[in-house]
């Protein structure tokens, strides 16, 4: 899968991610919450994408996965996730440099 590829899936994926819990009941406020970041990360991704910034937009891609995945698997949302999304080729090399500083930024604030 290229990234642009795995940012349409997303995009698709979370369209159609809805709560698995009733709105009006105390699970619904985290159900909302979570959805909330899933679209958020699909409307970044969108837009990294468009201004050709694939690093960012495979790392928004990916981060909106964690969340949607994390919504399905504790029972808040309702989504079809495909078990293995991989990039079919490696990174692009020309990207390697922006990846590793937005790799290591983030191990520092672990």
């Amino acid at each position: 899968m290229l990234i642009e590829e795995l940012v349409s899936y997303y995009q698709k994926t979370a369209a159609k991610a809805s709560p698995a819990v009733p709105k009006a009941s105390i699970l619904g406020g985290t159900a909302d919450e979570i959805l909330e970041m899933v679209t958020c990360y699909a409307s970044d991704a969108a837009v990294f994408l468009k201004h050709g910034d694939l690093v960012n937009a495979f790392a928004a891609s990916e981060y909106g996965l964690g969340w949607l995945d994390c919504g399905v698997y504790l029972g808040y949302v309702n989504a079809e996730i495909s078990n293995c999304l991989a990039l079919e080729k490696e990174f692009p090399t020309d990207l390697f440099e922006k990846l590793e500083e937005k790799t290591l930024r983030y191990e520092r604030m672990l």
